[in-house]
């Protein structure tokens, strides 16, 4: 079922971040861990860009974004 649901996404093209639970469980671990940052933290901060620029191809998705409206 989630390979068949990943193929029809890529197919359309849309983003999304798989996560082996609920959509509920999902945010409350995010809210959870990036609640966790504060901003005088810089290793913290450093790092969650590292990870977001890492994972995350910013110009697809403002193009993506572009697009829509």
């Amino acid at each position: 079922m989630v390979v068949l649901l990943q193929e029809c996404l890529d197919d359309v093209d849309v983003p999304r971040i798989y996560a082996p639970v609920n959509t509920f469980a999902a945010m409350q671990s995010i809210s959870n861990h990036t609640a966790r940052i504060r901003i005088e933290d810089r290793k913290r901060v450093t790092r969650a860009i590292e990870l977001m620029e890492d994972g995350i191809d910013f110009v697809r998705l403002l193009d993506s974004l572009t697009a829509l409206s």
